[in-house]
């Protein structure tokens, strides 16, 4: 889920063609720009509490949950999204960014090891193997190899292979 501020989003303010001093190209940097700053709610975290706040107590607590989850992303992109372009450029955070990479790789091969060790089956890790070649070595998306490997998961599951 991702909410952008009035003015922010790719039908704010900025997608208007001939604002400014630029041309049609001026318009569409901004779009593209506004929309990276868009991009930064807490979509599928927010998804997840909701439905634990369900679980827990029914509709009111999926909706506080969610209401918990989501404010202080939709306000942080309400409050600071004109600075983000600002922040960006800064050689301060820039360093930080580039310091924050390997310790974002550190954390999810912190998390990916385990659970690839955990698999049990042959076809579980030709899977594996499928995905890490698909995104490692073709280079395509996380989203396509998740549905696939889910798919061939499902699939395999119907045909009677062991999943667990």
């Amino acid at each position: 889920m991702t909410v952008c501020p009035r003015g922010r989003g790719p039908a704010g303010a900025g997608a208007r063609a001939g604002v400014g001093a630029g041309s049609v190209e001026t318009a569409a940097a901004r779009r593209r720009a506004s929309a990276r700053r868009c991009q930064i709610t807490a979509g599928p975290v927010v998804r997840t509490v909701a439905v634990d706040g369900y679980a827990a107590a029914g509709v009111g607590g999926g909706l506080l949950a969610a209401a918990v989850a989501f404010t202080p992303s939709f306000l942080f992109v309400l409050f600071g999204g004109r600075h983000f372009d600002r922040l960006r450029a800064s050689t301060h955070v820039q360093a930080f960014l580039t310091g924050a990479g390997p310790a974002v790789n550190g954390a999810i091969a912190g998390s990916a090891i385990p659970l690839a060790l955990a698999l049990t089956h042959a076809w579980q890790y030709a899977v594996l193997a499928a995905a890490a070649l698909w995104l490692l070595a073709l280079r395509r998306g996380v989203v396509s190899a998740l549905l696939a490997a889910g798919a061939i998961g499902v699939v395999g599951a119907l045909a009677g292979l062991t999943v667990g």
